[in-house]
C-alpha cells in the first residue's frame, strides 16, 4: 500500500489500466471465431478491446501530463519547461537541388 500525500498514480486509474489489460487479452481470443460477435471484427473480438484500449492510453496521457505540471509547479518550473524541452528538435530538411 502506497502512502504517500501525493500518489504516482490513483487508485481508479490503477483499476482502470487491469481492465484493459483484461479486455485486451479477451480480445486475443477473436483468432479463433471466423464470424459474429467474437470474430475479429466483431464487436467483444475488436471493437471493444480496441475502444478500451485507446480510452486507456488517453487516461495514462492525462494522468502524466497532470503529475508532470504539479512536479513543475512544485520545483518553480513552467510546464512548457519541463514537457516541450524533452521533444527533439526535427532534423533540419535536406535541400534538394
Amino acid at each position: 500500500m502506497e502512502y504517500r500525500r501525493d500518489l504516482l498514480w490513483p487508485r481508479w486509474a490503477v483499476w482502470a489500466n487491469v481492465i484493459v489489460a483484461i479486455t485486451g487479452a479477451g480480445g486475443v481470443l477473436a483468432v479463433f471465431d471466423k464470424s459474429g460477435a467474437l470474430s475479429w471484427n466483431g464487436v467483444l473480438g475488436f471493437w471493444i478491446p480496441v475502444s478500451t484500449f485507446a480510452a486507456g492510453m488517453t487516461m495514462n496521457m492525462v494522468l502524466i501530463l497532470r503529475r508532470d505540471a504539479r512536479v513543475a509547479a512544485r520545483q518553480g518550473a513552467r510546464v512548457s519547461d519541463t514537457v516541450v524541452d524533452r521533444i527533439p528538435a526535427a532534423a533540419p530538411a535536406a535541400v534538394i537541388s
